[in-house]
């Protein structure tokens, strides 16, 4: 725990900031409405599974691009098999019941002590301090919340990365992505299913909050932008992008999965020469300074090696256009727009900007005598 506030912190304050962010503490009661709600939802699945058991096997493995070969743009039905199909799954789901609506609740024993519990109570009451994780690592930082809004501010003021707005843009921005998902429908390029997906289904304004990056500046630490896309009208064309440009991130040469897999290329190198020099390149804030054009031509160079060419290539590249250029969101009750880069929360971000760093690479290479 790292406290940069001009708080004094009380011991009991420490101790339960210590315990971390995804620290749960025990529940007090027994929320017998949300044990109903998730014994049903067991129940549902378990029936499902035996319903659809002989589906199980018969799945089949989808490398290629084209999403629309899948079921994960379809919206649940709600359907619910029927008793009497299985005797032996009714009596086990019989008995499940039995036993959980006839539990008798005993005294809980508490994770907190009772002044963890109280400075619990107390610290979601308080508004003079901001309390969030670490940009990297597990630490849990405490600040000033007026030096918070300062460092959000101060970014928030660069006009080549943002811009302010009067007013809330949301629904501009929903009737954008619905014109262009009515043009996909009617041009076959999504489905019926896919298309009810990826409607936005009351929308609402993104939010924008940082990370405090104390490996940076550990007394005055900058802050990593976030924008939280949850429920924004492009949420779930972002998703649909995501899915088709992350198996084209996979094909990349740079391309390095994992530490294993890091450690199975180095193993397959030749002796270096004497004179060799091993480089590492870090891009300052990566995804907030891709141009939008360099960004959606290096995205379209990989689209257009898809061997299913559906979606088009150009309406991928619009989707991509589309989350890039309608990224807006609120901060301390105030509206921005996104101009430039894409932003760190949407789903497309990652896979869209390891293309770009892809293009990059291969150009630098491609200009360097070796």
């Amino acid at each position: 725990m790292i406290n940069l506030s001009s708080v004094n912190l009380t011991e009991s304050e420490k101790s339960l900031l210590e315990r971390g962010l995804n620290f749960c503490p025990t529940p007090q009661n027994i929320d017998w409405n949300e044990l109903n709600a998730d014994l049903t939802d067991f129940k549902r699945r378990l029936r499902l599974k035996h319903y659809f058991h002989e589906n199980n096997n018969n799945e089949h493995d989808n490398t290629d691009t084209n999403t629309e070969t899948s079921n994960k743009y379809k919206k649940s039905s709600g359907w619910t098999p029927k008793r009497g199909l299985d005797p032996a799954l009714d009596s086990y789901i019989d008995k499940v019941e039995q036993d959980i609506n006839n539990i008798q609740p005993t005294k809980i024993t508490d994770n907190l002590t009772n002044d963890e519990r109280n400075t619990l109570n107390q610290l979601t009451k308080r508004t003079d301090i901001i309390i969030k994780p670490a940009d990297k690592g597990s630490g849990t930082v405490v600040m000033d919340k007026q030096l918070y809004i300062d460092e959000c501010t101060r970014q928030l003021n660069d006009t080549k990365f943002y811009e302010k707005h009067d007013k809330d843009m949301t629904n501009k921005v929903t009737k954008t992505v619905k014109d262009y998902l009515q043009y996909m429908k009617v041009n076959e390029y999504i489905n019926k299913d896919t298309y009810s997906y990826l409607m936005p289904s009351n929308p609402t304004c993104s939010r924008f909050y940082i990370l405090p990056k104390i490996h940076k500046n550990r007394q005055n630490p900058p802050g990593r932008p976030i924008v939280s896309a949850n429920n924004h009208p492009t949420e779930h064309i972002s998703e649909y992008v995501s899915d088709i440009l992350n198996p084209l991130v996979s094909k990349l040469p740079s391309y390095i999965k994992d530490t294993t897999d890091f450690l199975r290329k180095l193993s397959t190198l030749n002796n270096l020469p004497n004179d060799s020099l091993l480089v590492t390149l870090d891009v300052s804030s990566l995804y907030t300074n891709i141009p939008h054009s360099d960004g959606i031509q290096a995205a379209r160079k990989e689209l257009n090696k898809r061997t299913t060419q559906q979606p088009p290539t150009e309406t991928i590249c619009d989707l991509i256009d589309i989350i890039l250029t309608n990224n807006n969101f609120e901060f301390d009750e105030q509206f921005y727009l996104q101009k430039h880069g894409t932003a760190m929360g949407t789903r497309m971000a990652p896979p869209y900007a390891n293309l770009f760093m892809g293009d990059l690479e291969r150009s630098a290479l491609d200009k360097t005598a070796y």
